[in-house]
């Protein structure tokens, strides 16, 4: 007489039940055969029901720390394959209105999990179906997908003066200089300065090579708001899903001691970045006194406005920066079109000898491309890009092509932060510097192996060879997808799938990261010798 488990109970937990068991690979399957994502909808009550219960399964893919970040977006992107699917098939705008809704959760969650490029994404879509059903801009739901849209746009944290417009205040700053003691699980990091937003982080995690690991510090919704404690010196972030336990820093100039693995003191300048400083070690006092962060880690609160100053540069407060340039989907409205790569006006022809300048950002009116820090890591200059205001005297740049690469005017060679693996809003950012007519070797060996290697779409936007479904882009939503035709976005949007990876690629991948990991000794020991940068 025993009782079969209803198909509710079996839709419900049998994937949290392969996940525990590490059965990732086959949970992903799950979800991205239809059929089981149709059954799993009815079963259970509605898209909106699914996808609560996907975003369960997804979090506990995140505490029992089975699954790597980058291949949570993947999933997401199924899940949304799956409701566009579904939407084609309805007709009335009571059940679209589920499935609108049902993007409202996809696009939060990920927003919780820091994913804001990805979040856009699903926006879009619930924006597409309101206005093929006709919503206009007095619809509730209508309006709610423009709220959305308008505050996913993320923008870094970076050093302004005491008297900016662009500082922040903290909205929670009374209770956050009280919250260094052991029963406090962290203050969220709210702002008073912008209504809705708050401090969060950005998914994607950069470096390794030397120890540690960072990530962008921005402004983004309170739903992605960190959690944090304040001793007086150091803004400590709480670990949470979607979160990683760090300590607020402003970028500094890192020198790596083999030894003793110190941080050199740096006094802060104005556009100077903050990111968010992750321990490989856990951060036990063990482990703590492995580092010595000094002052780059030392900020003040003021109790009266909020604001943030670092210790080291009282004139500074921390305010907005420039919106980074990161790599977007293939289909994404953030997407940079570019003036000379357009079809209708593409000058490039097969000589790939000199370099070949981009022209405008046509999809982003009234923006140009700047760079907005420049910084020395281990003895190599780099240059982070940004997309700033076209008005902004002697900060414009022009992006070039050279033998399929991206570069400056100057010769810096653009290059990711997550040493050639292009990832969801994978920063861009110039660096190792080389001279056409003096090559040095390290120069001469990343151009060998291609990691770097960009595409010309026909569009007028560019991709990584390596990743064709990625497209270069920014967080701030531009006109993309009016520009181009709609057999073009068709194209677009056939290729935002991930393919699968050459063994070439892979190869050159697993290489170039042993040599960016021994990097700080071949420079200690002068086997590499960086050339100095030229101005620009």
């Amino acid at each position: 007489n025993s009782v079969l488990p209803s198909d509710k109970y079996f839709l419900r937990y049998l994937p949290s039940h392969m996940i525990k068991a590490g059965m990732i690979d086959d949970v992903e399957a799950m979800y991205e055969d239809y059929i089981f994502f149709e059954t799993q909808v009815n079963v259970l009550g509605g898209p909106v029901e699914s996808i609560e219960q996907f975003l369960l399964d997804v979090r506990l893919m995140i505490k029992l720390k089975i699954v790597e970040r980058d291949r949570m977006p993947q999933s997401f992107r199924i899940m949304t394959v799956n409701l566009l699917t579904m939407a084609s098939d309805i007709g009335r705008w009571d059940e679209l209105k589920q499935v609108v809704r049902a993007f409202f959760v996809l696009g939060e969650a990920l927003q919780v999990l820091s994913h804001w490029n990805e979040a856009v994404d699903v926006f879009m879509h619930a924006s597409s179906i309101c206005t093929a059903a006709g919503r206009g801009e007095d619809d509730p739901d209508m309006a709610k997908v423009n709220r959305l849209l308008l505050n996913n746009v993320i923008v870094p944290l970076s050093f302004v003066p005491s008297n900016s417009p662009d500082r922040l205040r903290l909205k929670y700053r009374n209770e956050l200089l009280n919250s260094n003691f052991s029963g406090c699980n962290g203050i969220p990091l709210e702002l008073e300065s912008h209504e809705g937003k708050a401090i969060c982080q950005s998914a994607e995690q950069h470096g390794g090579s030397t120890g540690c690991y960072f990530y962008n510090a921005c402004i983004g919704t309170i739903e992605g708001a960190l959690l944090a404690k304040y001793d007086g010196e150091r803004i400590e972030i709480v670990e949470r899903d979607g979160c990683v336990e760090g300590t607020i820093i402003h970028f500094p100039q890192i020198v790596q001691n083999m030894q003793n693995r110190q941080l050199a003191n740096e006094t802060p300048v104005e556009g100077m970045p903050l990111i968010i400083y992750n321990y490989t070690l856990k951060p036990n006092k063990t482990a703590r006194s492995k580092y010595n962060l000094g002052d780059i880690s030392s900020f003040t609160i003021d109790k009266e406005d909020g604001s943030i100053s670092p210790k080291s540069a009282p004139h500074l407060v921390v305010g907005t920066g420039k919106l980074p340039l990161n790599f977007v989907s293939r289909d994404s409205p953030c997407r940079l079109i570019f003036e000379n790569l357009h079809r209708k006006n593409r000058l490039y022809g097969n000589d790939s000898c000199g370099l070949f300048p981009l022209g405008r950002v046509i999809s982003h009116p009234g923006k140009s491309i700047i760079c907005s820090h420049t910084m020395k890591v281990d003895e190599i200059f780099t240059s982070f890009m940004g997309l700033g205001s076209e008005d902004e005297v002697g900060e414009g740049i022009s992006l070039c092509l050279r033998n399929g690469q991206l570069s400056l005017p100057n010769g810096l060679g653009l290059f990711y932060l997550s040493c050639g693996s292009v990832r969801p809003g994978e920063q861009l950012l110039a660096c190792m510097p080389y001279d056409p007519k003096k090559r040095n070797c390290v120069g001469m060996f990343l151009e060998l192996m291609g990691l770097f290697e960009m595409q010309v779409n026909d569009d007028g936007s560019l991709s990584p060879v390596n990743a064709p479904h990625f497209a270069l882009g920014t967080t701030c939503l531009g006109n993309a997808n009016t520009l181009v035709s709609p057999e073009l976005m068709k194209e677009a949007a056939a290729e935002s799938f991930p393919q699968k990876q050459s063994l070439r690629y892979r190869l050159s991948l697993a290489v170039f990261s042993v040599l960016v990991a021994l990097l700080p000794l071949l420079i200690r020991f002068k086997v590499i010798v960086p050339s100095k940068p030229k101005a620009y």
